[in-house]
């Protein structure tokens, strides 16, 4: 966290004018039959001389746009050590050893990417690099003195581990804290934490997660190594706002009860409470539900109803697009009358299904606590009554023809059955069941969709083609499709991008 707050890089795109022109050209490698491997100087690299990597063969994928290249050739050299295994080696001739006197040489490097893979373009210069022509690296230019990375920039860390925290500081609390402290400075870091196997500690991986903003996601096999790294990548280059803070501001006499939410929240003047939000990604939506005390209306006549003004929130984030502060202030009016009991006002549906959610959040940790004492049948119970609660409203919602609430239901349910899944033996509970309910756990309540699979990407990526498409005239059906498809499968960037992992294996 600390590299990536103090992160500096190389801008090649940059006209060095103080430079006294190019370098000489670097001396040719002797000619061979085959690739041979040579050393690289790049003066930006910080690789020390232990580093080594072999650049893989190109993976090839069905003809990306060009809105997608950049993505697809970051793709091919992330996973491309899992895809190189299954490349023939040459076997005309053996690759011809380095000597220890040989003259260094530079491999080309990949031109320079404008969108948010910029990781993939610091470091040009890698040791060990095979190439058939040696070229002067950037036609022999000296880099340009190096750039402080803008204030804004989306800066994380990616956490790989198979065990528990046994070296160095081991306090699961202390170390929570020092990521939520080094979390909270001007320059934001996000934590996503990958846990491989049975044997590591999925809740602190994902409190480390939850407290440097991030996601935690469990890598049963390896086969979910890829797909589970490229939806975090789609996730971060999705990010459409940063440090959103929202504050509900109540109106006078209106008293605040509770908050319901997993984010951090913080008393306010008056009464009032912020919540810190974090980042929005493109289509993506967080609710903050409030219950609250209204005060009773005693200047109305019987049967006259009037809007009653709630309280205010104020939303306060920073624009990506537009790298400006943007603050939005909406009124929160509800409709009433004299009497409780007659006031107008039905339940609003979409307010019922997100506390279905967070019912269900709640409902999956009950389960996880009786499932942790060996009480798997109390806990598939809990699951149960969960499950019956969800049932009654999809009901409801098909009877009042609101068929998101009613899709969005479903997707619940099919957590709920998926938990019940997780908890039908020791074994499998012992095995993943805690840990996939850990990540569910956590991705619901921050209402985030986290996958570490992609069984369904490819029929989803195509539904979201179909509704592209359609444009603008897709109407209310394509705006529900969408909002459904985000809710489980999360934004199209993510699903394109575990769809494309697929050819990276």
């Amino acid at each position: 966290m600390q590299q990536q707050i103090d992160n500096t890089f190389v801008d090649w795109e940059l006209e060095d004018e103080a430079s006294t022109g190019p370098a000489p050209a670097a001396p040719s490698a002797p000619p061979s039959d085959t690739s041979s491997v040579v050393h690289v100087d790049d003066a930006a690299s910080d690789m020390s001389d232990a580093d080594s990597i072999v650049v893989p063969a190109a993976v090839p994928l069905e003809a990306p746009n060009a809105e997608s290249q950049g993505i697809v050739a970051g793709l091919a050299s992330l996973f491309g050590r899992v895809a190189s295994r299954r490349q023939p080696r040459p076997t005309s001739s053996p690759p011809v050893p380095v000597a220890a006197a040989r003259p260094r040489a530079s491999c080309p490097s990949p031109p320079r990417q404008t969108s948010a893979l910029g990781l993939f373009r610091r470091r040009g210069g890698r040791r060990g690099a095979q190439c058939a022509e040696p070229p002067a690296l950037f036609g022999g230019r000296k880099p340009p003195a190096k750039q402080v990375v803008e204030e804004d920039a989306v800066r994380s860390v990616f956490l790989f581990t198979d065990g528990q925290a046994n070296e160095g500081i081991t306090d699961e609390a202390q170390l929570v804290s020092m990521v939520q402290k080094m979390a909270d400075q001007k320059q934001r870091v996000r934590v996503y934490t990958f846990g491989f196997g049975s044997d590591h500690s999925e809740e602190l991986l994902s409190k480390l997660a939850q407290a440097g903003s991030g996601s935690y996601y469990f890598i049963e096999k390896e086969d979910n190594i890829a797909t589970a790294f490229a939806d975090a990548l789609g996730g971060l280059l999705s990010v459409a706002a940063q440090n959103v803070k929202l504050t509900f501001v109540p109106a006078p006499g209106v008293v605040i009860d509770e908050v319901h939410t997993s984010f951090a929240t913080t008393e306010e003047g008056g009464g009032g409470r912020s919540v810190r939000v974090g980042d929005l990604l493109s289509e993506e939506a967080k609710d903050t539900l409030l219950d609250v005390r209204l005060p009773v209306l005693t200047d109305l006549a019987e049967g006259q109803s009037v809007d009653f003004k709630v309280g205010h929130v104020n939303v306060s984030y920073l624009d990506v697009e537009t790298a400006s502060i943007k603050n939005l202030h909406v009124d929160c009016v509800v409709r009433r009358s004299r009497d409780a009991a007659h006031d107008p006002a039905t339940s609003n549906r979409s307010v019922s299904v997100q506390r279905a959610r967070i019912d269900m959040v709640r409902a999956l940790e009950e389960s996880r606590a009786n499932a942790d004492a060996g009480q798997y049948a109390q806990s598939r119970q809990c699951l149960a009554a969960c499950d019956h609660r969800l049932v009654t409203l999809m009901e409801s919602a098909r009877a009042a023809n609101d068929g998101a609430s009613a899709a969005l239901a479903q997707v619940l349910r099919d957590d709920v059955a998926k938990a019940q899944e997780d908890t039908s033996t020791e074994h499998v509970w012992r095995s993943k069941g805690k840990k996939n309910m850990q990540m569910k756990i956590s991705s619901r309540s921050a209402q985030r969709c986290v996958r570490a699979d992609s069984d369904d990407d490819e029929d989803a990526l195509n539904a979201l083609m179909d509704l592209e498409m359609e444009g603008a005239g897709g109407g209310s059906a394509a705006m529900f499709s969408r909002g459904v498809s985000q809710f489980k499968s999360g934004t199209k960037m993510q699903q394109k991008m575990r769809f494309m992992s697929k050819s990276c294996r």
